[in-house]
């Protein structure tokens, strides 16, 4: 008779840490609004216009010298004009991808940024922006690049098998 109370060594509920899979959304932009007045009001004032128009903002950077963020390509006219209107200076740069680098218990794992950052540097692949999540490390490039970037951080994190057996 087996012990109600014992758990079994085999069930579990955190994923085994290590990266896991890589995933890729296009059609995003990068957003750079330049605040040189360094007043942390007109920071929300970005950040309330765009709320307003219905704009979803992702990767929220604060910076002193303004902020960034990343927005869906098919909103980034809306924010040039809106933003541009309330004579905020803003740059968009459009052809952008967002891959995520997925790992379970990603927070008991060092070094990862680290192998990303080294993965796209071999490769040649410009990485405009890093986030970080619970289970994953999220970054910019731009989309001709996506599939090239891809190739590297599954060598990088030995994940040419995943990538075969997926076919």
């Amino acid at each position: 008779m087996t012990d109600p109370l014992h758990t079994s060594p085999s069930l579990t509920f955190e994923r085994e840490p290590g990266v896991t899979d890589i995933r890729i959304e296009t059609g995003v932009a990068l957003v750079v609004v330049h605040c040189v007045d360094q007043i942390p009001q007109r920071r929300l004032q970005v950040l309330g216009l765009l709320a307003e128009a219905k704009v979803p903002v992702n990767q929220v950077k604060l910076q002193v010298s303004g902020l960034t963020f990343v927005i869906g390509e098919n909103h980034a006219s809306v924010c040039q004009q809106l933003l541009q209107s309330e004579k905020i200076d803003v740059t968009i740069t459009t052809g952008m991808a967002l891959v995520s680098i997925i790992a379970g218990a990603m927070r008991d794992l060092s070094g990862v940024i680290a192998r990303i950052c080294e993965a796209l540097l071999e490769t040649g692949i410009l990485n405009r922006q890093v986030g970080d999540a619970y289970d994953a490390v999220l970054f910019l490039v731009p989309t001709v690049d996506a599939p090239r970037a891809v190739v590297a951080l599954r060598e990088q994190f030995q994940l040419a098998d995943v990538q075969e057996a997926s076919r």
